[in-house]
């Protein structure tokens, strides 16, 4: 698999999930994942199974604040300065700018998050990332059936598929990527992110000209 233009990133999101989400938004949103080096078909399908792009959606479960795209919840929503009522009330365009600072810190923290498992990961369970055999704790696994990494992603794709067809790998080669050059970027260095992104920018500012 070769990695594709800009357009046809956006006409592969549209053709899975135009029901829930606009053209014009699916183009922030890949905008915003070349901008990380996060592979956009990714994000989409995990933006499928927590929310279907609603920026008002609400956990129903008793006590839960998951709110929106990604499902931020209370403290999380605090650690980036806003809150989940704030959040509900945002435009898609707006929480996206929460989603990117999200996902930017998660970058700084713990690498380059280019394997489908680690970009849902940085969403669910943080310490999970780059670590497909990570055991959750007992209150996780309570909560979420036994849920292990695996499963977790299978959940995403079967979701994904129900709502109109999983979309997947987009940017990045995953034969490629998960076996070699994710793991040699699995380095915390912020540096190595930067230089990720820029490329992946510059390619596809050539390919949209």
């Amino acid at each position: 698999m070769t990695a594709k233009t800009f357009e046809e990133m956006v006409d592969a999101i549209q053709a899975a999930y135009a029901r829930y989400i606009t053209r014009a938004n699916t183009e922030l949103l890949v905008e915003m994942c070349l901008r990380l080096g996060l592979d956009p078909g990714f994000v989409a399908d995990l933006m499928a199974h927590e929310s279907k792009f609603s920026p008002s959606i609400q956990n129903p479960t008793p006590g839960s604040t998951a709110t929106g795209l990604i499902q931020f919840i209370e403290s999380t929503a605090g650690e980036l300065g806003t809150t989940t009522t704030a959040l509900r009330d945002m435009s898609f365009e707006r929480q996206l700018e929460f989603v990117e600072d999200y996902y930017r810190g998660k970058i700084k923290s713990h690498g380059a998050l280019t394997t489908e498992a680690d970009t849902y990961m940085a969403v669910f369970y943080p310490a999970a990332i780059g670590n497909t055999s990570f055991e959750f704790p007992a209150f996780v696994t309570a909560m979420n059936k036994s849920i292990d990494v695996a499963s977790y992603v299978a959940n995403v794709r079967a979701s994904a598929d129900r709502l109109g067809g999983r979309v997947g790998p987009l940017l990045y080669p995953q034969g490629v990527w998960e076996i070699g050059v994710s793991s040699a970027l699995s380095s915390k260095t912020p540096f190595v992110v930067a230089v990720v992104s820029l490329l992946v920018l510059l390619g596809f500012a050539v390919s949209r000209r």
